[in-house]
């Protein structure tokens, strides 16, 4: 087989509204609101639209449940992360990529709550004592109430604040952290938000579709450039979500490169997230998630080729599949890493490997029904068991270390 490179990192990621429990943001808001609805429309086609869920009949009862799309106490990472890193240690994990989350940070516009960062510092030092290097998301789909109040990413005074609040954050973690992530797959927030009209604050309008759009490229410059006045080692990148389509399609390509664009001469890395492939035909030999999408873990060598044009360091930031029964998550992982060496043999800059999720999680307006986590949560207990496909992943590990 191929081989990765020297000082690849081998990670997990997770983000802090669908792992720590007990958020009050835009979306917990939203969820109240919404969780009666999306019980009752639930259907056996994933609302992402890449379905059928081939299995419907496993996940009916529970997607048809209100409960199910509360986050609630999620998976209670917030108080568990040291017991999780210690877990992610054992199993070999070199990274680990968590977000923070802006609501805890500056409840009210203009105030810092300092417990909740130094329990952020915490985490960044955890991850150290633990051999895993941090990497910091600073907006991972949730505001602050007020933020949203103001209208969100439309809104200057938000795009000024975000720069603020990374600044702050840059300080508190210079110890600690020298990779941050600004934005979290921006191309998909705004268009579940202000073309599809599914996540708040369910807009169906072009004008603010292309607005939201113009002000996440302002808050990403601005924050890069916050954090390089801390700190110019700071490495500062973001995540793009980047679906491959079908040859005959190709031309809808260009819903992955707005923000690439824009965004890359103002960033030290990309952070590629790489989940699927669209067909629009029957492709019935294809395997499906438990999500019903096309799982093609090949198509990480063909997003890196596509993206090497950038020259930048890139990282595969979020990879990962719904596979309750942990059925493929193994074969998943393993060919994904293999196309990502041969990617790395013909010269592509690709330097680590985060797993999407090193625990079972909130999916969003999916609900909790999906399972990614590497870890099984009990959410009744919120015990922790460690799944086949974790040890699996560690003997990759070793292979390729």
């Amino acid at each position: 087989m191929h081989k990765l490179p020297a000082n690849f990192l081998f990670g997990s990621a997770t983000a802090a509204h669908q792992v720590e429990g007990g958020n009050h943001n835009d979306w917990t808001e939203w969820e109240r609101k919404s969780a009666p609805g999306l019980a009752a429309n639930a259907t056996y086609r994933t609302s992402y639209g890449q379905g059928p869920s081939p299995v419907w009949p496993d996940i009916k009862t529970a997607a048809k449940s209100e409960s199910n799309y509360i986050s609630g106490d999620a998976a209670g990472h917030y108080t568990r992360y040291a017991q999780d890193l210690a877990t992610a240690q054992a199993l070999g994990l070199t990274a680990f990529r968590f977000s923070v989350e802006w609501s805890r940070i500056e409840p009210q516009e203009g105030t810092y709550d300092q417990a909740a960062i130094a329990h952020y510092v915490d985490v960044a030092k955890a991850c150290r004592d633990h051999g895993q290097e941090p990497f910091v998301t600073l907006w991972h789909f949730t505001l602050p109430v007020w933020a949203a109040a103001q209208g969100g990413w439309e809104s200057e005074t938000v795009v000024r604040r975000f720069a603020d609040y990374a600044r702050t954050m840059g300080a508190a973690m210079k110890p600690y952290v020298a990779h941050f992530t600004t934005l979290n797959e921006p191309e998909v927030s705004s268009a579940m938000a202000y073309v599809r009209g599914i996540w708040p604050p369910q807009r169906h309008s072009p004008t603010r579709y292309s607005r939201v759009r113009r002000s996440m490229v302002q808050a990403h410059i601005r924050a890069y450039e916050a954090l390089k006045t801390v700190n110019p080692e700071f490495q500062v990148g973001f995540c793009t979500s980047q679906t491959l389509f079908e040859a005959t399609h190709q031309l809808l390509q260009v819903a992955n490169d707005y923000f690439v664009k824009r965004l890359a001469p103002h960033s030290d890395w990309l952070g590629v997230q790489f989940y699927l492939k669209r067909s629009f035909g029957r492709r019935k030999l294809a395997q499906k998630s438990d999500m019903g999408w096309e799982l093609h873990p090949e198509g990480h060598y063909e997003v890196l080729a596509r993206l090497a044009r950038y020259l930048k360091p890139m990282y595969i930031t979020e990879s990962g599949l719904a596979d309750a029964a942990d059925i493929h998550r193994g074969w998943y992982i393993e060919e994904s890493l293999k196309s990502i060496a041969k990617a790395t043999s013909e010269g592509v800059d690709c330097r680590g490997y985060f797993y999407w999720s090193l625990l079972d999680n909130f999916e969003w307006h999916e609900g909790y029904w999906p399972k990614f986590g590497l870890i099984e949560v009990d959410r009744r207990t919120m015990n922790r068991r460690i799944r086949p496909s974790a040890h699996y992943y560690a003997r990759l590990i070793k292979d390729y270390s």
